[in-house]
């Protein structure tokens, strides 16, 4: 390591963003962690407006469905999501920097994003 392990994060996804969803969801248990988060996301959901949800750390956009806004801090992610997604507000930022106004959302949704953290932020999101 480099001792720059968000820069390093950031530059190994950019390298995966174009077989992103294939090399990770085009499987049998992929398909399984897709289907057990997109019914949670459903319940939980359900009666929000879309215009007041974001997915943090969106990645490619596979669960922007769900949201209008979308952030990750990996250009590359974001270009296949915005492919996918053109008419969504999709940000390029950290998780700790979210680009909107205080009360702009009812709902904020992240998977598979945590693990990423240092432990200061892993604290925030387990508040």
């Amino acid at each position: 390591m480099s001792g720059h392990p968000e820069l390093e994060i950031k530059n190994y996804y950019n390298k995966l963003a174009q077989d992103y969803d294939d090399n990770r969801f085009n499987n049998s248990y992929g398909q399984y962690l897709d289907h057990q988060e997109r019914s949670f996301l459903n319940r939980v959901l359900k009666s929000i407006p879309l215009e007041l949800c974001m997915d943090l750390g969106c990645g490619t956009g596979r669960l922007l469905d769900y949201a209008h806004y979308g952030v990750d801090f990996s250009p590359e992610m974001l270009k296949v999501a915005e492919a996918k997604y053109p008419n969504k507000v999709l940000l390029e930022g950290r998780l700790t920097e979210i680009p909107l106004s205080n009360n702009a959302l009812e709902a904020i949704y992240s998977f598979h994003v945590i693990m990423h953290q240092d432990h200061a932020t892993t604290v925030l999101f387990l508040i």
